[in-house]
């Protein structure tokens, strides 16, 4: 069985963000919070370019979302993905400006990010809608799976929308179906 494995970049997007909004004391708190290969990894030089266990990610944010709380984390995942925006993902938004454009292109994101799994998108009749697909990947744990949805949200709204909800369902072994709704 292939291991996920996510790039180094989003790893360092979380590190950089932990530091900036609780600083280095509660990052230290949040690494001691992880199983110690997680610390050893994510505690030592992350190259962007390079990727890494899904799991050690997962483990990061299961420990964020003890050290920080689980009624701030939500806010804190969009907090994070804006954040990330301002970077490559803004650059993307200048060119579809709608949360339907941008979606037809998430599985190229997916790809950069991700050696595993695919990414798929259909959308809903009403253009207020879609739904995306995983599949041949597996989240290594709830809050990981829920930060991603709240990820995918935040993205939604920097096109414009308003209102962005989210649920992510376990279709399977290995696939998640993702439904996202928006007003404009």
């Amino acid at each position: 069985m292939t291991v996920p494995r996510c790039k180094g970049s989003v790893i360092l997007d979380v590190k950089r963000a932990l530091r900036r909004d609780y600083g280095d004391d509660a990052f230290q708190r949040i690494l001691a919070a992880c199983e110690p290969a997680t610390r050893e990894v994510i505690g030592g030089i992350v190259l962007a370019t390079e990727f890494y266990p899904e799991a050690l990610f997962g483990d990061l944010i299961l420990a964020t979302e003890r050290v920080v709380g689980r009624d701030k984390f939500p806010e804190y995942t969009r907090e994070i993905a804006k954040s990330q925006v301002n970077g490559v993902l803004k650059f993307l938004l200048r060119f579809f400006v709608s949360p339907k454009k941008l979606s037809e292109n998430n599985h190229k994101l997916w790809k950069a990010l991700h050696d595993t799994g695919t990414l798929t998108v259909s959308h809903g009749a009403d253009d207020r809608s879609h739904t995306v697909v995983i599949e041949g990947f597996t989240f290594p744990n709830t809050t990981y799976e829920k930060m991603f949805v709240e990820f995918h949200c935040a993205v939604i709204e920097l096109t414009g929308a308003r209102n962005v909800t989210g649920v992510s369902t376990k279709a399977g072994p290995a696939t998640y179906v993702q439904k996202y709704h928006w007003e404009y």
